[in-house]
């Protein structure tokens, strides 16, 4: 996936620096997700008290690697969906 196609260059120089600078953000937020479609695929659903726990820790996560930018976050939740082997 070619990211300027999708992001500015501004977000994608604050993508890189968050990358660098919160390391464990993206670690949990790529754990986060992943446990999330564990627990879809399990049959459990947004009302279940586990998925919004972690739903949570989600988007706090997120909320550090993208600021106050929603498109920056809606992006790295479609590039994590699309990095999803299956998908």
């Amino acid at each position: 996936m070619t990211i300027e196609k999708y992001l500015t260059p501004e977000q994608i120089q604050r993508l890189q620096a968050a990358r660098e600078a919160n390391t464990g953000a993206m670690d949990s937020f790529q754990e986060n997700m992943a446990a999330l479609r564990r627990l879809r695929d399990a049959g459990k659903g947004p009302d279940d008290p586990e998925v919004q726990a972690i739903a949570r820790h989600h988007r706090k996560a997120g909320k550090r690697i993208a600021g106050a930018d929603p498109a920056l976050l809606a992006f790295l939740s479609e590039a994590m969906d699309m990095a999803e082997p299956g998908r």
